[in-house]
């Protein structure tokens, strides 16, 4: 039995392709990423947390916002890889790059403010150290080498011996104020009542809260600045030092002192001569 010769066939292929037997035969489609909505939803999350970190001024938002953000990177390469590897079968490379970019910024953006905020503790810890250490061990020479110029002369060592010893009264001998800002949010929670009562009386633009570790409890110090510029570099522009505990103690080393009014020579002649003569009655008539 011969072989009968094959027909050319004119017809197309109708079979589908492998590659496309998701999407129906021989119609492929596109469909959207499912890593890309997530990489840009990511970016939008982190920048949430970081204005909201912003405006409460609260640690947590700050350190988690570089984390959302990596994770938004991390989440829009693995979509921008699978998109390109698709050959065009899915769709979304311009939501991942969005994602990708705005995480990128945030990232950059949180990371140079968490280092900011990290730098400004330990300034205001070392002016917090230097100041208290000195004020506890009565040295009020060391202690005007902290303050400002203006401040220097405002206090004599009666007064520093007297706040000091208020202050070892109540909480005990100076330990030490955090340097970081891990160490000064742990502290926070232990002073948290005289945090809220420092927050309902109001707290002046040249005030720095800070918790500081005594002897026998934690309390808050309050560095008193010359300005709201100082509190960038707080060490050399202290104006006054104060004390707060948890149980409504408060005590200032300068505070709001009155001069003492001089004497008035009308007084001290009414004194020597006796009071003036009064004139007389006039009566008319």
């Amino acid at each position: 039995m011969t072989d009968q010769p094959q027909q050319p066939n004119d017809q197309p292929d109708q079979r589908p392709d492998p590659a496309f037997s998701d999407f129906g035969a021989g119609h492929p489609e596109e469909r959207m990423s499912r890593l890309a909505p997530l990489a840009l939803g990511a970016a939008l999350m982190a920048g949430g947390t970081g204005i909201f970190a912003i405006v409460s001024k609260t640690l947590f938002p700050a350190l988690i916002t570089p984390v959302i953000s990596l994770l938004g990177i991390f989440i829009a390469s693995i979509a921008l890889i699978t998109i390109t590897r698709s050959r065009g079968r899915i769709a979304g490379a311009g939501i991942a790059l969005a994602g990708m970019g705005l995480c990128v910024v945030v990232s950059v953006l949180s990371m140079g403010l968490l280092m900011g905020a990290m730098s400004g503790a330990g300034r205001i810890g070392a002016a917090v150290n230097e100041a208290m250490a000195a004020a506890m061990d009565r040295d009020a020479d060391e202690l005007r080498y902290s303050m400002h110029h203006e401040a220097r002369d405002q206090f004599d060592q009666q007064m520093l011996d007297d706040f000091a010893q208020m202050v070892e009264g109540q909480v005990g001998g100076f330990v030490g104020a955090p340097d970081q800002v891990i160490r000064a949010r742990s502290l926070w929670n232990r002073v948290l009542p005289a945090m809220e009562r420092i927050t309902e009386t109001g707290l002046d633009q040249r005030v720095i809260p800070w918790p500081a570790e005594f002897e026998n409890d934690a309390a808050v110090v309050l560095l008193i600045l010359r300005s709201r510029a100082a509190m960038a570099a707080p060490y050399g522009q202290i104006v006054d030092i104060a004390v707060l505990t948890n149980d409504g103690f408060e005590v200032r080393l300068i505070g709001e002192r009155e001069p003492e009014a001089p004497e008035a020579p009308e007084a001290e002649a009414e004194a020597e001569t006796g009071p003036p003569p009064r004139p007389p009655l006039h009566t008319g008539g």
